[in-house]
């Protein structure tokens, strides 16, 4: 379907209550042309929560019945299996329920002191996300439910917005049939124009714009598919008017977009501002995308056919079992059967005259091959989805026995979902995007914003403006998972590697070969980890004043040395290998300096504690040898008491 308005024409440049209303009446235009997807998508919500959802509104929830599929001869049967929620949740949980994305910022060709700056801006962001995000948990619980929207609905939004007045990077999860393009301006997948169209209360609406206070009140509570006004309505707990909000995005450098929100009703918008990021302050994932166009297709609608057949066949056999697997009686008139067993569902009486025996007869209501076609129709679900059956019912494949077999349908099941894996954690990169756009809206009333990130054992404080990057100086990818630290392999490679560039003397070397196989001891969270973690970084951060004042501040050191009772050679192997990463990352000779000196005096600990340990050793062997020469004590004398 089309509509009369054009996003190409000029009106987008007009301002005010005009441009409102171009907003609105395009913004109604789309809903009503989006109104078969609308369908659609009821109807793949409808299977995925197994009953009949009467619209898309939130009391279409309340007035909805039990869930029909048609049926090959045009008749409806009831769901009884409801294998596309099996197959999402499976498919929700293998995806989004098995990792947490994190995003690293990579600099390159910058100095040393912009580098630093990008672990602390991870840091940053691991920190906005880990807070709790209503009603959800923290960021990775409401981009699971976005996941799920995909594969219920073919697409799922995170929307990020900076609320000035909280002093808050806010994250909300749109519905996906709240968001609109127009077709032509998508046809690659790439618009320049898009709305969200919701319904929120007059109440929340005062509260965030309280000088368009009159503005929402005059709002009409209407939908946008109908051309008639609904009027007032009686006295509800609150009152949903209807949004607008349009982005258009930037064309060059001189030619800003815009963003606008908008009622449906007279006067100057919500919002009327410029748009100067280069997408939409939405993070999108999508379970398929389509060939052509925005959207995509859900897991719900690729296995619907398959659930349709497959409870049109169980709807048959459940009635053949009703109807045709009772006993038939075949009886004589004379014996009253058929009055006696009238009202026994379970039995059907044959009477007939003459006064033959009664028979009793028992058939099959199905055969084998109805079990083998169901069995099929429930393996081609799984299969032509790519949803592992053993992942969906926690039990393992039938015929699959051996481990090694295991680990390999595992491993197929995961090439599978290598798209809609990329996608997941593609949407966490461009919502880190997403993020600091906002973080710095937020930075310019607040110069002191900042996150709280629970590293290191410990909740720490970063500031906004100790992370800031300039966005040509890094590029963002998920972080890849890290290698175990403090294990046996690690810390004898490190050893290895220190003590062969002589920068370990061969006393503090066997020493940590004879501790080699203690155990990390909660390695990231340990109190002495976390210690040397902070010098590493105070050393590493310090400027060239305190560098030369050698204090951290005034009455703080910057160098501190090592504490004898620590366990040395974990802190001396910790210090080593952030001593090599600072080599590579090329940085200030006064911290590798400080790092160097850490090491050596470690190292010179180390080897006094072997020379005491000697000493002790060689005294006891002494003592022994001593008391070996003089043969052992002389009984004592009659009547005395033993020595």
């Amino acid at each position: 379907m089309g509509h009369s308005y054009d996003v190409t024409e000029s009106w987008h440049q007009s301002t005010g209550a005009e441009l409102a209303t171009h907003v609105v009446s395009l913004g109604r235009s789309l809903w009503r042309d989006d109104g078969a997807r609308r369908a659609q998508m009821r109807s793949d919500l409808s299977r995925y929560e197994g009953f009949r959802i009467a619209s898309l509104d939130p009391a279409g929830y309340r007035s909805g019945g039990p869930m029909y599929v048609d049926t090959v001869d045009g008749g409806e049967v009831r769901v009884r299996w409801n294998i596309c929620r099996s197959l999402v949740d499976a498919a929700t949980a293998k995806v989004a329920g098995t990792q947490q994305p994190k995003v690293q910022f990579v600099c390159s060709n910058a100095d040393w002191r912009t580098r630093r700056k990008a672990p602390k801006l991870d840091a940053f962001i691991e920190g906005l996300w880990g807070t709790r995000q209503e009603p959800f948990h923290d960021i990775w619980e409401l981009g699971a439910h976005a996941f799920r929207d995909a594969a219920v609905c073919e697409i799922g939004f995170i929307k990020a917005e900076a609320d000035v007045d909280q002093g808050a990077v806010v994250h909300t999860k749109p519905m996906p049939w709240e968001i609109l393009v127009d077709a032509n301006d998508s046809s690659r997948g790439n618009p320049r124009h898009m709305w969200h169209v919701y319904g929120d209360t007059r109440d929340n609406l005062k509260a965030l714009h309280p000088e368009s206070a009159d503005y929402i009140d005059g709002a009409r509570i209407r939908d946008p598919g109908e051309d008639s006004f609904a009027g007032k309505v009686d006295a509800k707990v609150v009152e949903r008017v209807w949004v607008y909000e349009w982005w258009s995005l930037p064309t060059g450098p001189d030619s800003p977009g815009k963003h606008v929100k908008a009622l449906d009703s007279s006067g100057s918008p919500l919002i009327e501002e410029k748009w100067e990021r280069s997408s939409f302050p939405f993070a999108i994932v999508r379970w398929s995308r389509a060939m052509q166009g925005f959207g995509g297709t859900s897991l719900v609608r690729e296995a619907s056919e398959i659930s349709d057949e497959l409870n049109d066949v169980i709807h048959r056999m459940s009635r053949c079992i009703h109807l045709t697997s009772m006993a038939n009686i075949f009886a004589p008139e004379a014996a009253g059967l058929g009055e006696k067993l009238k009202d026994n569902e379970d039995c059907k009486v044959t009477e007939y005259a003459g006064q033959m025996p009664p028979m009793v007869q028992n058939p099959a209501p199905f055969g084998q091959e109805h079990m083998q076609w169901v069995q099929l129709q429930k393996s081609m679900a799984f299969e032509m989805t790519g949803v592992s059956q053993q992942s969906a019912t926690a039990n393992k494949q039938p015929g699959i026995e051996a481990a090694s077999a295991i680990r390999l349908v595992a491993d197929i099941q995961s090439e599978r979902f290598s798209l809609p894996w990329r996608a997941y954690q593609g949407m966490y990169v461009e919502l880190a995007r997403h993020d600091i756009a906002c973080v710095r809206e937020l930075a310019e009333k607040d110069k002191d914003f900042a996150a709280k990130w629970p590293g290191e054992g410990f909740l720490k404080t970063i500031k906004w403006a100790d992370a800031d990057l300039d966005d040509d100086l890094y590029s963002i990818r998920i972080s890849e998972a890290p290698s175990l630290k403090g294990t046996a392999a690690e810390r004898m490679q490190t050893a290895q590697e220190m003590f062969g560039a002589g920068m370990l003397s061969q006393d503090a070397f066997l020493a940590i070969q004879r501790y080699k196989d203690l155990p990390g001891e909660l390695d990231g969270s340990s109190r002495q980890r976390s210690l040397i973690s902070q010098y590493i970084e105070n050393w590493l951060d310090a400027t060239p004043e305190q560098y030369e004042s050698g204090e951290l501040r005034e009455g703080v050191p910057l160098f501190r040395p090592p504490i004898r009772w620590m366990r040395l050679e974990d802190a001396l192997l910790q210090v080593a290998e952030a001593y090599m990463q600072a080599q590579l990352d090329e940085a200030p000779d006064e911290a590798q300096d400080l790092m160097l000196r850490w090491i050596e005096m470690a190292d010179s600990e180390i080897q006094k504690r072997e020379e005491r340990m000697a000493a002790l050793r060689a005294q006891g062997s002494r003592a022994l040898n001593v008391g070996a020469a003089e043969g052992p004590p002389a009984p004592p004398a009659e009547g005395q008491p033993p020595v």
